[in-house]
């Protein structure tokens, strides 16, 4: 036995063995009766993962044929009476008041408002579908009946979901996002058993025996990996095991979600401009922001690749967060991201550590108490542009920080040359509020013309207020941020970086 499953044999040795399964359909053709009395022995849950499989089998089987791809009307969903009786009160009705069995329910293409619920032996009459493709659809509704009768089937033999087969399903899962390449699994397949898991209902005899084929697969490619794989350890596997059900409805091991096309162009600008990989690049922002899980918020809008390139989505970026904040970039961590992402963030962990040298010993000036808040109503204004600016396309972004400028330079009185007072330190630190990496030469020229206008002498003052907030940023720490900074604008700054927690 390989290495890595007699490890799995020796942490669960009372059902490695997946059990005994059906290997075919079993079944034959129930009557509408026998149908109905098994129907009514599922559980809720069972009930509706059956239903919303035969509604997505349904819409498949109409848009496979070529008169209803291009109908005005669009399957939509088929609701079930198990109680009808011909001649008694029904629960559905089509839209002539005949009372069914079995209601479609169809919306139109052109008005997702108008919707018609009828029988299908009524679709000719009320849509002017032709009898020939009503027929169709008919035989394609019933070959679907007729294959959900195997579920149907199982349930009476007493089979429920196979425990035993996901566990070892998913430990090939976990092995598998070891591999250097990993095998390309059936994505589908796994959310269908997730559905059904979560149901407690059995799977398919074809499903069944296509996981097995599946974990052979994945086997055989860890057998004849080049370095043979890290034992895992069994708290690990289960934290995996535990939190598939958050994380596997997600887009996150679909490549293409990720990675838009529309911020490829961005992208290889951004690369151009700065001498660098964008994907490196992305990985060092990234591992930056999910360092700092107490200051997600602030972090994430700062975020240079998330406004105006939709590299990731929403949900994707939620995920990941919450992932930081359960396994602060442990084990856990790295194995429940798809191979790109945790190579990705690894080789940025390494170079970060590479790059650390010990922090300065020079004692910063003393910190000031935060003033009252409504002493600070123009960072407020200043943080609401700062956002919406973080929100819209790139080709919008030059007037909204046309509009920033403004409101930094020109909403307070003309300062007075050497006059360092509470009106220019409010400009000055709304001006370090825009700063991020895409913007860092837009910044330092009004930055450059207020410190001269106000006749301020220290040399390299500018690039040392950019480097500095730029650390902030990156680590959350103003005192080691800012620990270079002359000690009037220090603590100048520190007590409106202190408003800005208040802020956020």
């Amino acid at each position: 036995m390989d290495p890595y499953l007699d490890t799995y044999a020796n942490w669960y040795p009372s059902d490695y063995q997946v059990g005994a399964y059906p290997r075919s359909n079993g079944a034959r053709q129930y009557t509408e009766t026998e149908r109905m009395e098994i129907y009514r022995t599922l559980t809720t849950a069972q009930r509706n993962v059956v239903n919303d499989y035969k509604r997505r089998q349904i819409s498949s089987a109409m848009l496979n044929i070529s008169y209803m791809r291009d109908a005005e009307w669009v399957f939509v969903q088929r609701n079930v009476d198990p109680d009808f009786v011909r001649g008694k009160p029904a629960k559905y009705h089509c839209i002539c008041h005949r009372p069914l069995k079995y209601q479609f329910v169809l919306q139109a293409r052109s008005d997702a408002t108008i919707v018609k619920k009828l029988g299908i032996k009524h679709f000719s009459d009320h849509l002017g579908i032709p009898l020939k493709v009503v027929n169709e659809i008919q035989a394609g509704v019933h070959k679907i009946d007729l294959a959900f009768d195997e579920l149907l089937w199982l349930k009476r033999q007493r089979y429920s979901f196979p425990t035993s087969l996901w566990r070892r399903y998913v430990y090939a899962h976990f092995i598998n996002n070891q591999l250097a390449v990993p095998y390309k699994m059936n994505h589908h397949l796994w959310l269908r058993l997730l559905d059904f898991k979560q149901a407690d209902m059995p799977i398919f005899t074809l499903d069944h025996a296509t996981v097995l084929n599946e974990i052979a697969q994945i086997d055989q490619l860890a057998d004849a990996a080049a370095q043979p794989l890290a034992a895992p350890h069994q708290e690990t596997f289960e934290h995996y095991l535990a939190d598939v059900q958050a994380y596997s409805k997600l887009p996150l091991f679909k490549f293409a979600n990720f990675w838009n096309a529309s911020s490829q162009p961005f992208l290889t600008k951004w690369a151009l401009a700065h001498d660098a990989q964008p994907g490196d690049f992305y990985f060092r922002q990234l591992l930056q922001v999910l360092q700092t899980p107490s200051r997600w918020k602030y972090s994430w809008a700062t975020f240079p690749f998330k406004a105006g390139t939709k590299l990731v989505q929403p949900d994707v970026s939620q995920y990941m967060a919450q992932l930081a904040q359960r396994y602060p970039l442990d084990e856990n961590f790295f194995n429940e991201l798809p191979l790109f992402f945790r190579r990705g963030l690894r080789q940025a962990l390494r170079e970060q550590k590479a790059a650390a040298k010990p922090a300065p010993t020079t004692v910063a000036p003393p910190r000031q108490a935060a003033p009252a808040p409504q002493q600070y109503a123009s960072h407020a204004a200043a943080l609401q542009l700062y956002n919406q600016w973080r929100s819209i396309a790139p080709a919008a972004q030059a007037d909204a920080f046309a509009q920033f400028q403004l409101l930094v330079q020109d909403d307070l009185a003309p300062q007075v040359a050497g006059q360092l007072n509470s009106v220019f330190f409010d400009k000055l630190f709304n001006l370090l509020l825009t700063l991020n990496p895409l913007n860092a030469a837009q910044t330092k020229q009004p930055l450059q013309q207020l410190l001269q206008r106000s006749a301020v002498a220290e040399t390299n003052l500018a690039a040392q207020l950019l480097a500095a907030t730029t650390a902030y940023q990156r680590t959350a720490d103003f005192t080691t941020s800012f620990s270079a900074v002359p000690a009037p604008f220090y603590a100048e700054l520190a007590q409106r970086f202190d408003y800005l927690t208040i802020l956020e």
